[in-house]
């Protein structure tokens, strides 16, 4: 982590820590007990979001940070989300998970597809919502 990195914490004893879960993007549907992390300040409010352009690389966040991402409908807005996947995979801890939800327009006999990539140690959970 160098001196422009966040460190966002979490409460609690080493023994029950809770687990820091991000969600980049957040808008007005904030991922339970998330920080958010968004472009815009009237999506935060709570102690700890952090305002950031995600289109500026690298996050301000450290290696193997995360326990989980999620991220919800943003990523197909950004400008190089291959970036954004690789700052992912650099922020969550090992055994962590990272959530991304993206518009799709399935079939309408399939339900909202869904597609697993698990890199050694990790799992990226891609969910893909039907456009309506």
């Amino acid at each position: 982590m160098d001196e422009h990195s966040i460190q966002i914490s979490r409460a609690g004893s080493d023994k029950m820590k809770k687990p820091i879960i991000l969600d980049f993007g957040c808008g007005t549907d904030r991922y339970p007990n998330a920080t958010a992390i968004d472009i815009s300040e009237r999506y935060l409010g709570k102690e700890g979001d952090v305002k950031w352009d995600m289109d500026n690389y690298p996050y301000p966040l450290g290696d193997n940070h995360a326990d989980l991402i999620y991220c919800s409908h943003v990523i197909e807005h950004l400008k190089k989300p291959e970036k954004t996947l690789r700052e992912f995979a650099r922020i969550i801890k090992p055994s962590g998970k990272i959530i991304i939800k993206v518009p799709h327009a399935c079939p309408q006999s399939q339900p909202p597809c869904i597609s697993t990539i698990s890199p050694p140690a990790q799992s990226i959970h891609i969910l893909k919502s039907r456009v309506e």
